[in-house]
């Protein structure tokens, strides 16, 4: 199943809520810490979804360029280029990417009858893999 984790239409901000214009975020298992795959949707595609890059980058007006998915939950690093190239995306130094913030993306499962339940890292942890 592929869970969208960012929209096109999610707009990001720094902490003083100036838009973060060419930023990028990076997703990650949030236990190993490795990066994941990440997709986008393609109806020409076999299944609808296509391998996309990780680290995405955000456009000038701070939103990504397309809606995201993934298949698991996913510990997400969001930065801020403070660099000098005319494309950010070409730019691997480390030093010109200022951290912003980091979070964990959460699913939300529908539960008959119309409830909702949030699932989040902490709640893993503690569930019984022989329950049904």
């Amino acid at each position: 199943m592929y869970y969208p984790i960012v929209s096109q239409k999610d707009l990001f901000v720094d902490n003083q809520k100036k838009v973060i214009a060419n930023g990028k975020i990076e997703f990650f298992d949030p236990v190993s810490l490795n990066r994941i795959d990440t997709f986008t949707y393609n109806e020409e595609a076999d299944n609808g979804f296509v391998i996309a890059e990780n680290p995405i980058y955000l456009n000038g007006y701070g939103r990504p360029q397309h809606t995201y998915f993934t298949q698991q939950l996913t510990f997400c690093r969001l930065y801020k280029y403070i660099g000098n190239f005319s494309d950010p995306r070409l730019d691997d130094d480390t030093n010109n990417w200022g951290f912003v913030r980091e979070w964990f993306f959460f699913l939300m499962i529908r539960r008959p009858p119309r409830s909702t339940q949030v699932v989040t890292i902490a709640n893993l942890k503690d569930i019984d893999p022989t329950a049904n």
